[in-house]
């Protein structure tokens, strides 16, 4: 399990509480170094919990094609993201809405 956040404090809990690797989005380029991890490949499941546009855009980004993405974060306004990227593989999507599933 890779962890990604901007929090080093935060990381380190989520290391010690299991994750394999933890990731600072601001010391480290986040899809560059999943890809490197996946090798090449993208991360199987992704769980967007951030609800920023720069988080789900990055995920888009190193979720592996047929992959899944899991949107947990609440997002005050619209994203703009890889359509493209989605349309060729990531999929299926998932969220959640004040504590509903999305599969609903």
């Amino acid at each position: 399990m890779i962890i990604t956040g901007t929090r080093d404090e935060r990381l380190s809990l989520a290391l010690k509480l299991g994750a394999d690797l933890a990731i600072n989005t601001k010391k480290e380029n986040v899809i560059k170094r999943v890809l490197e991890l996946t090798g090449g490949l993208g991360a199987d499941v992704v769980l967007e919990c951030a609800g920023t546009s720069s988080s789900l855009a990055d995920a888009v980004e190193f979720t592996r094609k047929n992959g899944r993405i899991g949107l947990v974060g609440i997002y005050g306004e619209p994203v703009a993201i890889n359509a493209f990227k989605i349309a060729s593989g990531t999929s299926p999507w998932r969220g959640a809405e004040r504590g509903r599933s999305g599969s609903q």
